[in-house]
């Protein structure tokens, strides 16, 4: 898996999000979309726009290895 941009984190956490919506009355998101979240954070505070992925922790390398796996063409 390569480095990630801060658009590639944002569309597989909408992508998550759109997969498992939350219940409207209690908004919390998904696990896959928590798990990416403080990434994204982390890349708005530092005002940057992308991500090396010796940065992210196993549980976020697994949600984007699988985000790919899903949306990207073979």
């Amino acid at each position: 898996m390569k480095d990630v941009s801060i658009t590639e984190l944002e569309a597989a956490i909408n992508y998550y999000r759109n997969h498992s919506p939350t219940d409207e009355q209690v908004p919390i998101l998904c696990r896959e979309a928590r798990v990416l979240a403080d990434a994204y954070a982390m890349l708005i505070i530092r005002k940057k726009d992308g991500i090396q992925l010796s940065e992210l922790n196993d549980s976020q390398k697994m949600v984007l290895e699988d985000y790919f796996a899903k949306t990207k063409p073979q």
